[in-house]
């Protein structure tokens, strides 16, 4: 139970990756530029942050992204539940599948693969059904551990 928790937290922490690169690339991607407004930069920064224009969140793929990029909205609607959504839309609509670029395909691609298996965790029986449970009793040591494991692995 605890590996398998471990890995779960795991996929949720790399899920974080795709995520932020959408919400970084999202805006740059011509099919979405137009729905995009550039703030100015933030003075004595490099930053300069980008908002939807009114109306844009009416389009249910935009939708989607918006709430990728919220990590409350995400805990509430699941990772698997919003990929889902994403690839019934762009299998059923035509026009929506033209709208991600290569680039945007591709991290969607990654965090589709990311979401699998979570909820292939998720749904692993018979352990499914306890694993909120016993997260609470291993979360802080899973916690603790995985910035140092991380840094073994991607150093």
């Amino acid at each position: 139970m605890r590996a398998l928790l471990a890995f779960r937290y795991l996929l949720d922490q790399a899920s974080k990756g795709p995520i932020q690169t959408l919400k970084l690339g999202l805006p740059a991607s011509p099919p979405f530029r137009s729905s995009f407004v550039r703030e100015p930069q933030v003075p004595g920064t490099p930053i300069i942050n980008v908002r939807t224009k009114p109306g844009v969140r009416t389009d249910f793929l935009m939708w989607i992204f918006i709430t990728l990029w919220d990590p409350a909205q995400v805990m509430l609607t699941r990772l698997p539940g919003l990929m889902d959504e994403l690839e019934t839309l762009i299998n059923s609509d035509p026009t929506q599948k033209d709208r991600l670029s290569p680039w945007v395909a591709a991290a969607v691609s990654n965090l589709s693969i990311i979401a699998r298996a979570r909820d292939a965790i998720d749904t692993y029986q018979p352990w499914a059904a306890g694993m909120e449970s016993e997260y609470v009793n291993y979360s802080k040591e899973i916690e603790k551990e995985f910035p140092q494991k991380a840094s073994m692995h991607f150093a």
